[in-house]
């Protein structure tokens, strides 16, 4: 269509009472863009970037953790953790590479000195023994064969000496006579040689015949889960066995350097296992290592058990309190408590909780307080001795946040 006739169409439109055609309609939707993108930057910035970093980025935290004190807490100067390690122990192989035919002995079992343990194939030793015994029963028979003609020999020539003496033999014949007997002593030397070295590899063959019977290598338990029947054991292969002896557990813990004047040998301590909270058993200080680990700066203490170590089995854990002084019995009979730091202590909604460390997160859970303790709070419901716990949460802190302690990489 021509643009003159598009004209003379528009000027015929007709306006009903003389109002006017109203002007095109103006458009708002940059200024709607504009607002919309002002505000999703600010929600952003106020809700959202805080929201990712608690999601995405780990905050630095220190640790402490929900402790149960012994009455005896008073004389406790220094409290560290460590695991019952038996002192005597012994990782029984074979002494020749081979598979195992029988295995005498399961987890959990109690072994002497000397006690057959396991056995390895040895049908192939037995054969050789065989062989080897037959081997000896003739070299002792060319022995005894190669003695008499010795003995025939010397008589002889002998014999012909004495008649060449008195001219009744030629003196060639006592020659031959004497070769013939040195031939002969020779051959009973080889003989006795060859006896000798048959023996020899007989003793070779029932020593390493011997070695197919591992027996116990001192009175223990057999910790850990032996090898089967079938297995190939050895000297570049693996073990048998472990068998510890549990007269000789002690409990071994990290002892800070810089506190590490506060402990003495001989000198008085409490052990209590993660595994018997309620049960506290006294120990001493037997031994301090002479060597510093100084990736963690601590040293290695040994603590001895005075009382009984019934049930007590190794590599569990416990902690040690260093003692000033002997614990009174009627004092070792009082129940713990249970104490929570107050360092640890928030109240987010106005109640008392904590941050409990959960597969590398903050979990928030509420608590219920007793007396107070000092530096503590009696624990009254919460969570268990042991459990690891936010200290001094920083500001902003919540439930879910990803952390990472201070000593961590």
């Amino acid at each position: 269509m021509s643009d003159q006739l598009s004209s003379d169409l528009h000027s015929l439109r007709i306006t009903r009472g003389g109002a006017k055609e109203p002007p095109p309609p103006r458009s708002w939707g940059w200024l709607y863009w504009v607002g919309g993108t002002a505000l999703a930057v600010a929600l952003l910035g106020a809700f959202g970037i805080p929201a990712a970093k608690r999601t995405i980025f780990k905050t630095d935290i220190d640790v402490t953790e929900v402790i149960a004190a012994s009455p005896a807490r008073s004389t406790v100067q220094l409290t560290a953790s460590g695991y019952v390690v038996p002192q005597r122990t012994s990782k029984v192989g074979a002494k020749i590479t081979g598979r195992l035919a029988k295995v005498h002995v399961r987890e959990g079992d109690a072994v002497k000195k000397d006690q057959l343990i396991a056995e390895l194939e040895d049908a192939q030793e037995r054969s050789s023994v065989a062989v080897i015994q037959a081997r000896v029963a003739s070299a002792e028979a060319r022995l005894r064969t190669a003695g008499a003609q010795l003995t025939e020999a010397e008589q002889q020539a002998e014999r012909q000496k004495r008649l060449a003496a008195e001219g009744v033999a030629a003196q060639a014949t006592v020659d031959d006579l004497v070769a013939r007997r040195d031939s002969v002593l020779a051959a009973r030397d080889a003989a006795r040689a060859e006896l000798d070295a048959t023996r020899a590899e007989m003793a070779s063959v029932l020593t390493t015949l011997s070695y197919m019977k591992i027996a116990a290598p001192m009175d223990g338990v057999i910790i850990g889960k032996p090898a089967e029947a079938g297995e190939l054991v050895g000297v570049m292969a693996a073990h048998i066995g472990e068998v510890a002896d549990l007269n000789s557990l002690m409990v071994e813990v990290d002892v800070p350097e810089r506190r590490l004047a506060q402990v003495v040998v001989g000198n008085p301590c409490e052990i209590v296992l993660d595994a018997f909270p309620s049960r506290r058993l006294r120990c001493k200080v037997h031994e301090i290592s002479r060597k510093v680990d100084r990736s963690k700066a601590t040293v290695t203490v040994k603590a001895a058990f005075v009382d009984d170590p019934e049930g007590v089995l190794p590599d569990m854990s416990a902690r040690v309190g260093f003692l000033t002084k002997e614990l009174d019995p009627e004092v070792m009979n009082q129940p713990d408590e249970i104490l929570v730091p107050k360092s640890a202590l928030v109240k987010p909604d106005g109640r008392d909780a904590v941050f409990v460390i959960r597969e590398g997160k903050a979990r928030l859970e509420p608590i219920e307080l007793g007396e107070d303790r000092g530096d503590y709070y009696l624990l009254v419901r919460g969570p268990i001795p042991g459990t690891r716990i936010v200290n001094n949460p920083p500001p902003g802190m919540a439930d879910g946040n990803p952390v990472r302690e201070d000593n961590e990489s």
